[in-house]
Parts: C-alpha cells; sequence; structure tokens
C-alpha cells in the first residue's frame, strides 16, 4: 500500500523495498518519510500560491532571505544544506519576520557553541509551535 501511495504522489522510492520497510531500515524508512514530506510541503504551498505548479526550492529560499532580510539580519542561505542553518538563528529571524515580536531576542544565543546552537534550535521548534507551524 505504501508504494501505491509514493506512486500516486509521485514520490521517488527508487532503491526502496517493502523488506527494506518490514525490516526497519532507518535509512530507507527516513528516505522514504523526507520524499512524503516534501509532498505534503509543496501541496501546501501550492494551495496558499492558488498555483498549479510546484514552487521551487528557489523561490521558498528567495521568500525566506526577503523576510529575513526584513528584520534587518545580513543572512542569506543559498541551500536547504547552508551552514547558516545549523545554529538556528536564520529561523528565529523569519519566525519573527512573520509574527513580530514572537521571538525573544535576548533569548537568542550569539556563541557558537554547540549547547548555544542546540539551545537556538530548541527555542525554534518551540516559537513554530507556538506560531502555528508543522513541524517533521
Amino acid at each position: 500500500y505504501v508504494f501505491h501511495l509514493a506512486k500516486v504522489m509521485k514520490i521517488s522510492v527508487v532503491g526502496i523495498g517493502g523488506g527494506d520497510l518490514e525490516a526497519g531500515n532507518i535509512k530507507m524508512i527516513l528516505a522514504l518519510v523526507w520524499q512524503m514530506m516534501r509532498y505534503h510541503i509543496q501541496t501546501m504551498l501550492m494551495a496558499i500560491s492558488s498555483s498549479d505548479t510546484p514552487i521551487t526550492d528557489a523561490e521558498v529560499m528567495a521568500w525566506a532571505n526577503t523576510k529575513v532580510a526584513e528584520t534587518g539580519q545580513k543572512m542569506e542561505i543559498k541551500s536547504f544544506k547552508d551552514e547558516i542553518l545549523r545554529d538556528g538563528k536564520f529561523f528565529l529571524y523569519l519566525m519573527d519576520a512573520l509574527k513580530s515580536g514572537v521571538v525573544k531576542q535576548h533569548l537568542i544565543k550569539t556563541d557558537d557553541s554547540p549547547e548555544s546552537r542546540l539551545q537556538n534550535c530548541r527555542y525554534a521548534i518551540s516559537i513554530a509551535r507556538k506560531i502555528g507551524a508543522g513541524i517533521f
């Protein structure tokens, strides 16, 4: 059934088999979940934009970069694997742009220690939940 749905949703399942799911192969299960998450996000973005064509990663990043720039921050992402995302600050500034005042600036850790990055990311998830964002 999973593979039938994947086909209907045009999700790539190359290299993933029923045995992988039954055996609990984490790598393959995560690959499938990632594809399903992307499908959900693309569907939601298309509905919001009233578009029949998928929103590209470049369009999402351009929008996010514009929103973060509106907060006065000089940060810009070039891909979803960008190193700048590792400390959570970009997401915090993006959410503050979407809902002004929701992020308490004094709670954002500015040093680059692993503990501070983790704290910022936890804070970003907390704020995302607070404003009703879907968390995967």
